[in-house]
């Protein structure tokens, strides 16, 4: 149970700090003296955490009412690390942004949900019209079947 209560933190697309508690991601609602109320960042739940200060977790409150997606908060921490990069470089986008995708350890849900650059989009679309069935056929390629899905 002792990893129940292990809690992280990354930061929002407006540069918030956001609690990041069993899969589930929580933004900070209003602080006290002593402690700080975390809800859930979706209007719709009722879930909550609650953290001392030091933000040493103290308890959550409620219940979700729909399924944590760890994918989410892997695809945020890697946009923050491109996004650090690309403050404090020359180098393009594009290319900090390939080199933190191959460099992170991203499961396969993050993988599929993340964003293409335009040259991986420009191979897919090059692959797909080279490698094309007449309509009726066998799919000439594992990425045809995926693309005709």
């Amino acid at each position: 149970m002792a990893d129940s209560t292990i809690i992280s933190f990354t930061t929002s697309n407006r540069g918030k700090r956001m609690l990041v508690y069993s899969g589930y991601v929580y933004r900070l609602k209003r602080p006290t003296v002593k402690v700080k109320y975390c809800v859930w960042q979706s209007n719709g739940c009722a879930a909550s955490v609650h953290t001392n200060t030091n933000d040493d977790f103290i308890k959550a409150n409620g219940h979700h009412r729909h399924m944590p997606a760890p994918e989410r908060i892997e695809l945020r921490d890697l946009k923050n690390k491109v996004k650090d990069r690309v403050q404090g470089e020359t180098t393009s986008v594009p290319k900090i942004y390939e080199e933190e995708l191959a460099r992170s350890n991203l499961s396969s849900v993050a993988l599929t949900l993340a964003p293409l650059t335009v040259e991986d989009k420009k191979t897919i679309y090059d692959c797909f019209e080279t490698n094309s069935s007449p309509p009726g056929s066998y799919a000439s390629s594992s990425l045809e079947i995926i693309l005709l899905k």
